[in-house]
């Protein structure tokens, strides 16, 4: 083979390896893009799972300290009562005794 062969069949073989690598390439990232895509949405299921369970928890917190604001203010009313009680004991147990 003369030299003019030997650059056309190398320029050949390196035209057809390049093809190759680009379909090789081109597949890997349609794969790759399907891949974000599908894990992104599933980031996305995943975030707006842990919101509407931010959600509920803050409900239940703000349940909680109104529960506890409603409990706070009746104690001091049910002591009050427990005082009232014993007082009504107490004048009960003095007029009998």
């Amino acid at each position: 083979m003369d030299e003019d062969a030997l650059t056309a069949r190398f320029t050949q073989i390196v035209e057809s390896r390049m093809s190759q690598l680009q379909l090789s390439l081109s597949r890997d990232h349609q794969e790759l893009q399907v891949a974000l895509t599908r894990d992104h949405q599933e980031m996305m299921d995943l975030l707006m799972r842990v919101c509407k369970r931010l959600s509920k928890v803050e409900v239940e917190l703000d349940q909680l300290a109104d529960d506890l604001v409603g409990g706070a203010a009746a104690v001091p009313q049910q002591a009050a009562s427990a005082d009232e009680e014993r007082e009504c004991e107490c004048e009960h147990e003095r007029r009998q005794g």
